[in-house]
Order: C-alpha cells, then structure tokens, then sequence
C-alpha cells in the first residue's frame, strides 16, 4: 500500500492518468497474487487530494491571481472591494465546469471498480493521443523569448461556453486510463487559451473537487482508528511529506515542457503502460 500510494502523489503532478496507473498496479498485485482493498484504497486515494491541494496552490496561486484580478499579487488588493467582485466570474465558471463533470459522475458511466485491461489500455491510448495533440496546438506566432511577457498580458473570459466544454472534458476522464489533466489541457488549448492559461485553468476547475474528496476521505478514515493508526504512522507522514516535495518539482518541469511545447514527449511514455495493461 505505502508504494502506491507514493506513486499516487508523484503522479498525480503529471499528465499520464495517476488512477489508471493505480488500477494498473492493481492489475498487476493481482496477477502476482496479493489481494488489494479496493475500497480501502480508494478512500486513502481522496485523503491524498489533500497534499495534491497544497502542492497546486503554492504553484498556481500567482498564475490564478493573475487571471482573476488581472494584476500581480498584491496584499492590499485583499482588502479591496473591487478584488472580490473580479472574482464572481471566476468562481461561476468553475462550478458550471465541475457541475458538469458531476453530472458525469452521477450519471454511473464511468463508474469502475476494476476496469477490463482492454478498456484501460483504450483509456491510456486516448491519453496518449491527447498528449501528441499538443504539439500540433501551439498557435502562438511568438518567439520564445517573448513567451513569459506575452503571457502575463493574455486574460481569460470566463465564458459559460469553455466552462461546459472544460467541464464535460473533465467528466470524461473518468473513464479508467484518460488523464484529467492531458484532456482538459488539450481542449483548453483548442478553445484558443495560451499553454499558461489552460495549465492553471486545468488545474483551477478541479480544486473544488479535490478538496470535496479529501474532506470526504477524512471524514471517513477517522470513523475507522484502524486506518488512523495505519494512515498518520510517523514513515507514512514522512514518506507523503517527502513525495509532496518531489511532486512540487515535477509540476515545475511539466509547466517548463508546456511553455516549450514539450507536453507532448509524455505520449511516448504512454506507450508503457498500454503495453503492461495489453500484457496483463
């Protein structure tokens, strides 16, 4: 479990679908012949969204500042009146975008305890297509240099029509191998958004969901003192501390690789766990 789990938080940073690669771990203990707590694994898996909200706030907070009240940071703009009526906007997008992927959710399409392998290797090809999309969306004409200047000056519009699409993006990738991250980052650039914008914007239209499920997953681990003594163990705390850490480092390099346009290398890695699942 403590494996997994750390596989789960390194991951999650990354645009190659965290919960297929645990359905594929699984898969695998299986054919090795240990049994796995599926439904023990999935409450574990909410409470670890709450070290994935951390890691996300610290490295979007700025971005998202920036697109919300379209200034730089600045603390005497928390006390302005005007900051927060910048931010009704913002906040209507997000929750028509997660209204629909909840839909999604209730909706029982995409709800698998053990997925079929052929299903999750079609999942982690749509992943892999996704990703290879990428390269071909770059419709910036500037130069490189100019890139990180230009970008500060591009706004979002919030408008209801992109939230849906974001939303309905992100429902979909529940199905078992399709990565949130890579689906929503793929069609927020085909809405025309710049690499930046529809980095953070991937990541903002889920943070009410992480945090749903990780409020989820405390309140219902500490119902169980069994879990609590397993969960908040001192090498436990140590060891998702200490890959929260390296998580943070590898969102720093994924936001590197999509302001060059590199976001796309990850398809061949997809390549992996397609074979792995086809094999299984």
């Amino acid at each position: 479990m403590f494996v997994w789990m750390m596989v789960q938080i390194l991951i999650e940073s990354l645009p190659i679908s965290s919960s297929g690669h645990v359905q594929l771990m699984h898969m695998i203990y299986a054919r090795l012949g240990y049994l796995v707590d599926l439904q023990q694994s999935e409450l574990i898996n909410f409470v670890l969204h709450g070290p994935a909200l951390i890691i996300m706030f610290c490295y979007f907070f700025t971005t998202w500042w920036r697109m919300v009240v379209q200034h730089d940071f600045n603390i005497i703009q928390f006390f302005q009146l005007s900051t927060y009526r910048s931010m009704i906007r913002p906040i209507i997008f997000v929750l028509c975008a997660d209204m629909v992927t909840v839909a999604w959710w209730c909706s029982g399409v995409a709800h698998f305890d053990v997925a079929p392998s052929w299903l999750l290797a079609l999942g982690f090809c749509v992943t892999a297509i996704m990703l290879y999309a990428t390269r071909y969306l770059s419709f910036d004409t500037k130069s490189q240099s100019d890139f990180t200047q230009d970008e500060r000056q591009k706004n979002v519009t919030w408008s209801l029509r992109d939230a849906l699409i974001l939303g309905f993006a992100q429902g979909f990738a529940f199905l078992p191998g399709v990565s949130r991250f890579a689906t929503t980052f793929c069609i927020g650039r085909w809405l025309m958004y710049s690499p930046r914008d529809a980095f953070a914007l991937s990541f903002l239209i889920q943070c009410p969901l992480v945090l749903a499920a990780f409020v989820k997953g405390i309140v219902t681990i500490y119902q169980d003192p069994l879990l609590v003594s397993h969960f908040f163990d001192f090498w436990m705390l140590s060891g998702i501390v200490g890959m929260s850490f390296v998580s943070y480092q590898l969102l720093c390099l994924v936001g590197s690789m999509i302001q060059h346009n590199r976001l796309w290398y990850f398809a061949w890695y997809m390549l992996l766990p397609i074979m792995i699942t086809v094999l299984l």
